[in-house]
């Protein structure tokens, strides 16, 4: 942790991470930028009644507090990141004795013998059956005495006392209990249709937009119930397209999926991140790709990771309504209320039986450890999967010393080896990390990274700084891949003593298939 002051003397922490970022003062409300050592103007005190976390003070209002007495030897300070006691710290005042009251009297003696004895307790009759037998007696006899109602008038007083119960609760009580145990229910409606329409649910209408889906938020009922939604057209409300019963009850959430037009997936994600792609296809694919080879392993890892996501793909389903006592919703786009949101912020959440989870089908991404990829089961012939790649695997290192970047390093031909040589081109080291991506559609395969690559290529004796990018493409309909390296950078000279300085450069190259070289620097 960090202790600072603001240029207007507030002192503050911040955690050691945020050393060199900028926040705002709670004080004036300035901009200040945390420095990457404590101020020694500020210390962190702790006093009953204070914040647990204890609180920045500077080392004058330290001093005014201790000699005000409102700071004591026995209160705590951080001293070498763990808290001590003050008075090991600083030297503290001594407190002054209290004087004697030399006004009082002496004091009373007490002679213990002419004290009277102590009364002891009362001694209890040691038969228990006495005192039982006793005690029965008298409350046959009160029991005598009690005229009692007739066994039917003490049931219909019970019959009538619970009526009035489940009256009260049905008419509104049972709402402000679910309302207090916050437990409302969520109904959300999905739009099949390409025309905008307006749901009705109760007494509240939403505008349902062309395939779409609209929420209806906080509906409090005192128990299960059927509620009746009805969709008409946005332009003719009394003409209804949709009738639908929706069953409502406490803490219940609904999908309605009119007449089951929509098809939802179902989902189960249990262990998908303990899953890898296996590791020599990764690595196969990786060696093609800086070796200048055909990627053809590419749609090996592809099949690998869709093979992967059907996995916890269990089916689909084009019920007209599901509820959340069947299914997750935790991925559908279910859009809850500011109050439902507050509410439950604080609130620990007990641990939920295992339900699988519903989504509408879409493309779905799924997470695997160092990969991932993006799936559709309704249209299995575009998928889209990613492999992480770390650039180093890009270079050559002997001894732990990079030597040489793969890509050119593989250059072979003639050709090739003399424009190196030319143009004197020395490829620096590739670092950072990328994902690989794998797309495949019905057109074609293509393979990219998801970002540019950083590096620095000499030429001429000159440094560029630029990045390199990679792409390669299979057509549907052929058999012959194409791929190619381009790095786009560009080398600025140092600013002479005098006069004007060198016109800049900028450096382009490409490495192609079959060991083809280009390099263009202008």
């Amino acid at each position: 942790m960090i202790l600072f002051k603001c240029e207007c003397g507030a002192p503050f922490p911040v955690p050691a991470e945020a050393a060199g970022q900028t926040g705002t003062c709670p004080a004036c409300g300035k901009p200040c930028q945390a420095p990457a050592q404590s101020d020694p103007d500020c210390v962190l005190v702790y006093k009953s009644g204070w914040p647990e976390t204890g609180q920045v003070i500077t080392t004058d209002a330290l001093s005014a507090l201790v000699a005000q007495g409102e700071l004591k030897a026995y209160d705590l300070i951080i001293h070498g990141d763990e808290w001590r006691p003050l008075g090991d710290i600083f030297e503290m005042p001594e407190v002054a004795s209290v004087a004697a009251d030399e006004g009082a009297g002496p004091e009373i003696a007490v002679n213990f013998a002419e004290l009277p004895p102590i009364p002891g307790h009362v001694s209890l009759k040691k038969s228990r059956l006495r005192n039982a037998w006793k005690a029965l007696v008298l409350w046959q006899q009160r029991q005598r005495e009690v005229k009692h109602k007739p066994i039917w008038q003490r049931v219909c007083y019970y019959l009538l006392v619970l009526g009035v119960l489940v009256v009260g609760y049905y008419a509104g009580l049972g709402k402000i209990i679910n309302y207090a145990l916050g437990r409302p229910c969520y109904v959300i409606v999905f739009n099949p249709d390409d025309s905008n329409y307006q749901a009705k649910l109760g007494r509240e209408t939403l505008p349902l937009i062309a395939n779409a889906q609209v929420t209806f938020q906080d509906i409090y009922v005192a128990a299960t119930k059927k509620g009746k939604l009805t969709i008409s057209s946005e332009q003719a409300p009394d003409q209804i397209v949709y009738n639908i019963a929706v069953p409502l009850s406490p803490g219940l959430d609904v999908a309605v999926n009119p007449n089951g037009k929509i098809e939802f997936g179902v989902y189960d994600f249990r262990g998908m991140t303990d899953k890898s792609l296996d590791a020599k296809a990764r690595q196969t694919l990786i060696s093609d790709i800086v070796r200048l080879r055909p990627p053809i392993y590419s749609s090996i890892v592809l099949g690998r990771l869709k093979n992967m996501a059907e996995e916890h793909f269990q089916g689909k389903k084009t019920d007209p309504l599901f509820t959340s006592q069947q299914y997750n919703f935790n991925r559908m786009s279910l859009s809850r209320s500011v109050d439902y949101t507050e509410r439950r912020k604080d609130k620990k959440e007990k641990p939920e039986v295992f339900r699988p989870t519903l989504v509408k089908l879409t493309p779905m991404s799924f997470q695997f450890k160092g990969s991932s990829v993006e799936y559709n089961p309704a249209q299995p012939e575009v998928i889209t999967g990613q492999v992480f790649v770390n650039m180093r695997e890009l270079n050559t290192y002997t001894k732990n010393k990079f030597t040489a970047f793969r890509p050119q390093a593989a250059l072979t031909s003639a050709d090739a080896k003399k424009t190196i040589a030319d143009n004197k081109l020395v490829c620096g080291e590739a670092k950072g990390t990328a994902q690989l991506r794998i797309s495949q559609n019905d057109k074609r395969l293509q393979l990219t990274f998801d970002r540019a690559i950083p590096a620095t290529v000499s030429a001429n004796g000159r440094q560029h700084q630029g990045n390199w990018s990679f792409i390669a493409t299979l057509p549907r309909d052929k058999d012959q891949w194409s791929w190619k390296w381009t790095f786009a950078g560009a080398w600025n000279p140092p600013k002479p003593a005098r006069g004007k300085p060198a016109p800049s450069k900028k450096l382009t190259v490409i490495i192609e298939q079959a060991n083809k070289l280009t390099v263009t620097e202008k």
